[in-house]
């Protein structure tokens, strides 16, 4: 698949909101290679998930609980491994 910008592929077109926890996840795995998720702090991994091309959704929307399984599901897919997570496409 060809990449328009991150966070947003060829064929979606429907806005990115807090619960795309994989979209979101995939985003930030292509815009910022090299960094450890893990190493993060909730506020940055809210911030960069925000910032990506295609997030549409209020940057205050979120809780600990989302921001956590983003950046689990940004981690996994870092290290290669697919995380299937309730609330996404």
């Amino acid at each position: 698949m060809r990449t328009l910008d991150p966070g947003r592929r060829v064929g979606h077109t429907r806005p990115m909101r807090w619960t795309d926890i994989d979209r979101i996840a995939a985003g930030l795995a292509e815009q910022h290679p090299g960094t450890r998720p893990l190493s993060l702090q909730p506020l940055e991994v809210r911030d960069r998930a925000a910032a990506l091309g295609g997030f549409t959704d209020d940057p205050t929307r979120c809780n600990a609980r989302i921001l956590e399984s983003i950046q689990l599901a940004w981690s996994d897919r870092v290290a290669g491994r697919s995380r299937s997570v309730s609330g996404t496409s």
